[in-house]
């Protein structure tokens, strides 16, 4: 059984609901998909007859991506190749808390070193600051 498919932005082709890696290098082209019925497989060739991949065939329908290790680790490879190497921001500064922020967390807590939270919450009603 022989059919055709472009292939997706993805690397995949589609074929009885389900999706079949190609390598990175094939987006966009056509190719010819091959289910050889005698052993359940799927071979993905080029236009010139290439064999691009070959895939054990999934029940049909199932939505499932079946991608070959090497198909898998290119395009990993190409992801992580695209970001950039140095991290994107610098890392947040630790600035210890202001007096201020000491007091509030001093009147919180209370004799007991413990945050009292029905003291909090009576404060956090009030919108009083102290």
């Amino acid at each position: 059984m022989k059919a055709h498919r472009v292939v997706s932005a993805s690397s995949l082709v589609a074929y009885q609901g389900n999706f079949y890696s190609v390598p990175l290098g094939r987006i966009g082209k056509k190719v010819h998909l091959i289910h050889h019925l005698s052993d359940d497989t799927l071979e993905i060739t080029s236009s010139t007859g290439d064999v691009l991949g070959k895939h054990q065939l999934v029940r049909a329908g199932v939505g499932l991506v079946c991608r070959s290790e090497s198909d898998a680790l290119d395009l990993s490879s190409a992801i992580l190749s695209s970001f950039p190497p140095k991290r994107p921001h610098h890392k947040k500064a630790n600035i210890p808390p202001s007096e201020a922020s000491l007091a509030q967390a001093a009147m919180l807590a209370g004799e007991a070193g413990e945050v009292d939270l029905e003291r909090y919450e009576r404060l956090a009603l009030s919108g009083v600051r102290q």
